[in-house]
């Protein structure tokens, strides 16, 4: 599978220093394929060096 990159949209630094919430928006359902970039390779373990 291939799709483009999806560029995260985040929220203002002067809007999100009023409170603790997270400063990226949530994907919407439909975009959660863009997940499938990562995992198209097989490699679960990203970072294991045992």
């Amino acid at each position: 599978m291939e799709f483009d990159r999806i560029k995260e949209p985040a929220i203002a630094p002067k809007r999100r220093i009023k409170d603790y919430k997270e400063f990226t928006v949530a994907p919407k359902i439909k975009n959660l394929k863009q997940g499938a970039r990562c995992r198209d390779c097989g490699y679960f373990v990203i970072g294991d060096a045992h």
